[in-house]
């Protein structure tokens, strides 16, 4: 199924998303996945239009588990629903204390994509860290382009298409906001390792190379094994070797 999207933004003016989504001929099911996926968009780029700090309210069902409060930025960072693990980083978004936050907040069985959350929040902190870029302003910044995803053909447990469009938005916030393109696809990678899904692996892979990434299948630029994620369980292999990342004691 093919979407047209546009996208629009300049200083003072709202950023603008418009989906255009058709359902002849899907199931109901299709239709309703396809229906949550446009909502939640729309749900973001209103809250994205407000400012980085604008409130999301939550929805009548509650089915993402956004307390009334929950800004966008806490949104993108964190995609699980564990707000102690939300409320930490906020208190400490630079991530100075990694090892305190992975002890402190427990994985999240319920999202085999992302395995250790906080990998993908280490990640991006070492970058703005090195830039003095404010990890913050990358969120606020939002997007200048979409990430058109083919709904119906992102199903794997417990992933849902707004999650995956999450990840490639902060991927290519990242990328504009001027993070080294191949520390980014060692993230990215991750990503693909788990879904296994070409319109995502097409879509990272084009970001990558928009903004000078070596198109490497497996990424490994910073000189030590990239972490091995797994989709049955939550573990990680090949972490302890990372500098500055947790070690095998700080995971009991």
């Amino acid at each position: 199924m093919k979407k047209k999207w546009s996208v629009g933004l300049s200083a003072g003016v709202p950023l603008m998303l418009v989906g255009m989504w058709s359902t002849r001929g899907l199931s109901p099911q299709d239709q309703l996945w396809e229906g949550v996926h446009k909502h939640d968009i729309a749900l973001i780029e209103s809250a994205m239009a407000r400012g980085a700090n604008a409130t999301l309210p939550a929805t009548p069902d509650n089915r993402f588990h956004y307390s009334p409060d929950y800004t966008p930025l806490q949104m993108f960072i964190e995609d699980s629903d564990n707000l102690e693990g939300v409320e930490l980083m906020m208190q400490n978004a630079d991530l100075k204390a990694p090892t305190d936050m992975y002890r402190r907040v427990p994985m999240d069985e319920r999202y085999p994509l992302y395995g250790n959350p906080l990998h993908h929040l280490t990640l991006m902190s070492n970058q703005t860290r090195r830039r003095n870029y404010d990890l913050r302003s990358h969120f606020a910044v939002f997007l200048r382009q979409s990430a058109p995803i083919n709904a119906r053909a992102l199903k794997p447990p417990g992933v849902t298409p707004l999650m995956l469009a999450r990840q490639l938005w902060t991927f290519q916030t990242l990328l504009e906001s001027g993070a080294d393109p191949n520390l980014v696809a060692d993230d990215g990678a991750c990503l693909m390792n788990f879904v296994g899904q070409e319109p995502v692996d097409n879509k990272v892979w084009q970001l990558l190379k928009k903004f000078g990434g070596r198109p490497q299948r497996v990424p490994n630029t910073l000189g030590y094994p990239r972490p091995k994620f797994h989709r049955t369980h939550n573990s990680v292999e090949g972490w302890d070797n990372v500098p500055g990342k947790m070690t095998s004691s700080d995971k009991k």
